[in-house]
């Protein structure tokens, strides 16, 4: 819509020029009534007075629209000099339309902290931080842009009008996030505190619940049954101020990862093995098998992939039936591990499928079998399946059961840079 009344605004501005011409006309044929021209001279200054009229009334109304939208409009040439610039672009950038519209901007543009913040919007390589959205090439291009001086933190959308086939205006939406930016790193900050704080005490109790479950063991068995359920409650507790801190890290960029040469066969039998009294208690059954791999050689972070595999089958035994079933089974295509989790659960709804692997999301099945669970394992499952280079995936048929589908590269996927891990 913004880009549509530009179009109109700058035709409008030629038509206006023209209208000089039509102008001149008038004059001329009323000097010139003998000649029989003042009809045809008056007729086609009356049509473009009209149509002046008409793009003046167009230039209104996209500044009315323009001035009342929440988001700042940036509107420049190809030569870098602004054009326009609205109400709310003035208020992001601390600056006054008449500091800047009818200059050109250049890298070179520091007269002021909102010019200069408003330049590095223009020249996003000049920003602190820039991350593209969009794809290299595609319009409109998107991106996000930070600034320090000012802080500021913009979502930023590009546009352009062509005119035979090469720009002539450029149009840059700006959308301040710096505010919901603040807002969250404050959450997040209040989050890592108040789980850190959480995870010494619940893990000291869970020590010293083990300790009394092997004082009490075939002595007291009331209080040794106790301990068990008392460690069940402390150990939930403890995943899910974990779950807190890692969700935390990976949004941070934190979430580290060191890559090692380790045998996927005793890593799923690792996990299988820890997870195998918490589903005891439910009296669920689990079957591993490996398709006869005796092992299966692969470079990975074990504690991460321990971790994915675990939140997996936590929600299979958590969510399945009494004297129910869980089946994992673990197989290669010879470049990728292919682990499948099945459970007899009564599966997820198909409109919830989508959302299973969002920040907090917990299905409608989920909260009543499980009000406590704080939906973040399978979050933190598919960043670490993501970063290895593989794909997780979920199907489901209410009544019928669950099976999670993950495919992990057998070799070091390309993670890029951030491979330290914060513990």
């Amino acid at each position: 819509m913004i880009v549509y009344f530009v179009f109109l605004v700058l035709f409008c501005l030629i038509f206006a020029a023209a209208a000089v011409t039509g102008l001149l006309w008038v004059g001329f044929a009323a000097a010139l009534p003998a000649l029989g021209v003042f009809w045809l001279g008056g007729k086609a200054a009356a049509e473009q007075l009209s149509a002046v009229s008409e793009c003046s009334l167009l230039r209104s109304e996209f500044g009315t629209l323009a001035q009342n939208i929440s988001d700042g409009v940036v509107v420049y040439s190809h030569q870098f000099k602004i054009l326009y610039v609205n109400r709310v672009t003035e208020q992001i950038f601390n600056i006054k339309a008449t500091e800047c519209v009818g200059q050109k901007i250049s890298p070179q543009k520091t007269s002021g902290s909102g010019i200069t913040a408003l330049t590095r919007v223009i020249f996003p390589l000049l920003a602190d931080s820039v991350t593209q959205i969009s794809e290299s090439g595609e319009w409109p291009q998107i991106a996000d842009i930070s600034t320090n001086e000012p802080k500021l933190n913009l979502r930023v959308t590009l546009d352009k009008i062509t005119d035979g086939g090469s720009p002539a205006v450029f149009i840059k939406t700006i959308h301040d996030n710096t505010r919901e930016g603040a807002v969250f790193e404050e959450k997040t900050e209040f989050i890592n505190t108040a789980a850190h704080q959480l995870r010494t005490p619940l893990t000291v109790i869970n020590w010293a619940l083990e300790n009394i479950k092997n004082i009490t063991s075939g002595k007291l068995p009331e209080a040794e049954r106790a301990a068990d359920d008392a460690m069940i409650i402390s150990a939930r507790a403890l995943k899910i101020t974990n779950d807190l801190l890692d969700a935390a890290k990976i949004e941070e960029g934190r979430f580290g990862y060191k890559f090692s040469d380790l045998d996927l066969v005793q890593l799923v039998q690792d996990a299988v093995e820890q997870i195998y009294a918490t589903a005891k208690q439910k009296d669920i059954t689990i079957y591993f098998e490996h398709a006869g791999l005796e092992s299966l050689p692969a470079s990975m972070d074990g504690e991460r992939i321990g971790l994915a595999i675990s939140n997996v089958l936590d929600n299979a035994i958590k969510y399945n039936n009494p004297n129910g079933m869980v089946k994992i089974s673990l197989g290669s295509d010879g470049e990728n591990a292919i682990i499948n989790v099945v459970d007899s659960g009564n599966g997820i709804p198909a409109e919830e499928l989508k959302n299973l692997f969002k920040k907090f999301f917990r299905g409608t099945n989920a909260e009543q079998l499980e009000p406590n669970g704080s939906g973040l394992g399978l979050f933190i499952t598919k960043n670490i399946i993501d970063r290895h280079g593989g794909k997780i995936y979920a199907e489901s048929q209410q009544g019928r059961g669950t099976m999670f589908k993950l495919l992990i590269p057998l070799k070091r996927a390309n993670i890029g840079a951030e491979n330290k891990r914060e513990e």
